[in-house]
């Protein structure tokens, strides 16, 4: 019986250990989200600044984002970067020029 009440107290703190654990490591993720998404937009800011146009760009060098300002500098409308449904992305590549593609 005792051994019985030992196991039972046994796994309920092992329960409570391992959800106190998980408890910890979803704040950890939370707090890391938020430090990203405070980096990016600091990020974002400078290149502003700095920058006449930023492109967020994907692995495969899509454009992500909507770029505004990209597309008043390629004299073409302010929603330039949305993907369509018929076009699709927009590779980086397809507006470089294409003697400047081998710099890049």
């Amino acid at each position: 019986q005792a051994y019985r009440l030992l196991a039972t107290v046994m796994f309920i703190v092992a329960m409570a250990w391992m959800l106190e654990l998980a408890t910890w490591h979803g704040a950890a993720a939370k707090i890391e989200i938020r430090a990203s998404k405070h980096s990016q937009a600091l990020l974002h800011k400078l290149l502003a600044a700095f920058c006449d146009a930023d492109v967020c760009l994907d692995k495969s060098l899509n454009i992500v984002q909507h770029a505004p300002k990209l597309g008043a500098l390629l004299l073409r409308n302010a929603a330039f970067g949305e993907p369509t449904s018929i076009r699709g992305p927009i590779h980086i590549m397809d507006i470089v020029h294409p003697e400047d593609r081998g710099l890049l």
